[in-house]
């Protein structure tokens, strides 16, 4: 969502010179109460005080701007403690990390960027070590939302790109454990690139890393351009001061061409281009610009989506984000012009390509994509296409029990999915709408469906997902439209049956 007018003004008075600053603010100021200031406002006027508060003609106003930078300051401070417990125990258990988003910019610069409102300490880890260390902050008494200690499982791993870690319940956020960089991208090689790029810092007499300048402007730019409750622009505050401190030093063609790699310079310009339509920049255009291209219409059409609340999107809006999600989850496709790889892309979701599948994993199941983290009754499918696959038994006969459940609130459109395998449709899911969620049970013949190395992979194709956003602002925004209880072949036995889970 794009910052409203009084946002812009106070963005100003942070990053503008200090009289053209100083003037923004006294504007701001004669539209708000310093009493109602919350959000991404409260999180800016500790740099407005930092910028401008020797020169501000008010004293009161300078003296509560004094006591909420100084608040912010010690608030960040107190953070550290939390991150150097879960840093200090990684590195005894030789898990490879570094310190991104926010608490890079700190170890990085410090100054002006201490005065950021620091709600929380972001570690990134090799995906590979993912769950060596999540069970790391579960060991440290640490606990997660959406996940209970000891069932982390690999789908995990690909439905999430990281999870949030507190010490006690109802104070989330305070730790963000990552395992890929950004969610926009699926595929592991920019996680990766990060490691092989980042360099040594320190951080209270602690060695750590740090990424790249040029990875952590990108990070900056691509995450905080999402639309999140509540809203956030102070990632273009971040932006701007990188380019006031670093400017010089940060490679922008390399920059670039990480973005190319990613399938995310469509999306970096266009969220550049609002950044300087908002707060000049305070280095030329031909400096940060994108060095050869235009973003597609495509990529327009995501970017805008993307600034959207998740109930406001519309069905063209869906189809932009799931054809750029897919497009990233190939290395070999992302780093290729979009509209080359159309054709490729629409075949992928009418006929998916199984990924590698970590050679240690044994199970059952595969949540290949489109699948959100598992909850106590199941395993929801997140957007309009999922991807199961499963190992067949052995023998011909191949008959699969599926159960499921798929429901909608009254006066909201009843999700339906397709089954199909192999291009063929093989069953369809109703939705019910504004009924109790009841399991149902799919008998599906899948003996003239052929492997593919060693999986039988079903494709459920959803019209209508179910917005919970769309009902309350600040609900979930995921699309659901199948929630994934159990599946079973027919012959296998009850003990076989209770591996086949959503979890």
């Amino acid at each position: 969502m794009l910052p409203d007018p009084s946002d812009r003004l106070l963005l100003r008075a942070a990053l503008d010179p200090p009289a053209e600053a100083l003037a923004c603010f006294a504007r701001w100021r004669e539209q708000i109460d310093l009493n109602d200031v919350a959000g991404t406002s409260f999180r800016l006027l500790p740099l407005v005080y930092h910028h401008i508060g020797a020169i501000m003609p008010d004293d009161a106003i300078k003296a509560r701007l004094r006591g909420i930078a100084r608040h912010a300051w010690l608030r960040s401070r107190s953070r550290w403690h939390l991150c150097s417990a879960a840093i200090d125990r990684l590195a005894q258990r030789g898990v490879p990390f570094m310190l991104t988003k926010g608490t890079a910019l700190v170890v990085l610069f410090g100054g002006v960027m201490e005065l950021r409102v620091q709600s929380d300490c972001d570690i990134l880890v090799p995906p590979d070590h993912a769950g060596a260390a999540v069970e790391t902050m579960f060991e440290l008494g640490f606990v997660a939302p959406r996940l209970a200690p000891g069932t982390f499982h690999v789908e995990d791993h690909r439905s999430m790109h990281g999870l949030d870690f507190a010490l006690a319940a109802g104070e989330f956020g305070l730790l963000d454990l990552h395992w890929r960089p950004l969610l926009d991208v699926e595929s592991e090689a920019l996680a990766e690139e990060f490691f092989e790029r980042a360099h040594a810092e320190t951080l209270n007499g602690r060695a750590v890393r740090v990424p790249s300048l040029e990875h952590v402007f990108l990070q900056a730019a691509i995450h905080g351009s999402k639309f999140e409750e509540p809203l956030r622009h102070d990632w273009m505050a971040d932006c701007h001061l990188m380019m006031r401190l670093a400017g010089e030093r940060i490679r922008w063609r390399g920059l670039w061409a990480s973005a190319e790699r990613h399938g995310l310079a469509g999306l970096l310009e266009e969220t550049l281009d609002l950044l300087a339509d908002t707060v000049l920049p305070p280095l030329p255009s031909r400096v940060w610009r994108r060095p050869s291209g235009r973003a597609t219409a495509l990529e327009r059409r995501e970017a805008g989506a993307r600034l959207k609340h998740p109930a406001d999107r519309s069905r063209t809006d869906w189809l932009a984000l799931d054809l750029k999600r897919l497009h990233r989850s190939d290395p070999g496709l992302s780093g290729q012009p979009l509209d080359a790889c159309l054709p490729t892309l629409r075949r992928r979701m009418r006929v998916p390509t199984l990924p590698r599948r970590p050679d240690d994993d044994h199970g059952p199941l595969w949540f290949v994509s489109g699948w959100s983290h598992i909850e106590p009754h199941g395993r929801w499918s997140d957007g309009s296409v999922a991807v199961l696959a499963l190992r067949p038994p052995p023998g011909p006969a191949r008959t699969l029990v599926l159960r499921t459940v798929s429901v909608a609130p009254v006066d909201q459109p009843a999700p339906m999915a397709r089954i199909v395998a192999a291009g063929r449709s093989l069953a369809r899911l109703q939705g019910r709408e504004g009924e109790e969620p009841t399991v149902t049970e799919t008998v599906l013949d899948l003996s003239e469906v052929e492997a593919e190395d060693g999986w039988i992979v079903l494709q459920f194709r959803v019209t209508d997902p179910f917005i919970p956003a769309r009902l309350e602002r600040r609900g979930d925004p995921r699309q659901l439209g199948v929630l994934f209880v159990s599946a079973a072949w027919a012959a296998e036995t009850p003990e076989q049956d209770a591996e086949s889970t959503a979890a």
